[in-house]
């Protein structure tokens, strides 16, 4: 019985690589790995309430900058990058690259960025560092009396 499920298991494999003999390497790969339930594109931000010109998606874009590290290592810049796009990528007309060496960068690029997309609508933001982290930065006063002077 062993002998006979063995040959049977042996021709089995045969007939799989006489089968696979006309595959392209690549292309045995591409079949195994991608199906398209598994690769699906992340859903992008909607934020209810959110008027047509989409000003609370501006507010969190400049939050999520606001959070930004102060000095990012290059897989900080990558994971901000990679979230940025696809969160917010719709806020954009034209391809866009953001500066990802400082959260000061960062944040006065993306506060010029939300003033040119919404000047015809809205009033301008003041654009200075300190007061975009007032606005839309950890509350750090707060912090303070929490941690004291640590």
């Amino acid at each position: 019985i062993f002998k006979k499920e063995f040959e049977n298991a042996v021709e089995k494999e045969l007939a799989s690589r006489r089968d696979k003999a006309n595959f392209i390497y690549a292309q045995e790969d591409i079949e195994k790995t991608m199906r398209l339930k598994d690769h699906s594109a992340p859903e992008p931000l909607i934020i209810e309430g959110d008027d047509q010109h989409q000003t609370k998606r501006w507010d969190s874009f400049l939050k999520s900058a606001a959070y930004y590290y102060d000095r990012p290592n290059l897989n900080q810049e990558r994971y901000q990058l990679k979230h940025m796009k696809q969160q917010y990528d719709e806020l954009f007309a034209t391809s866009w690259r953001p500066p990802l060496q400082s959260r000061r960068d960062l944040l006065t690029w993306a506060c010029e960025q939300r003033n040119t997309a919404l000047a015809e609508t809205h009033e301008p933001l003041n654009c200075a560092y300190n007061s975009l982290l007032i606005d839309f930065g950890p509350n750090t006063e707060n912090l303070k009396q929490k941690l004291g002077d640590i």
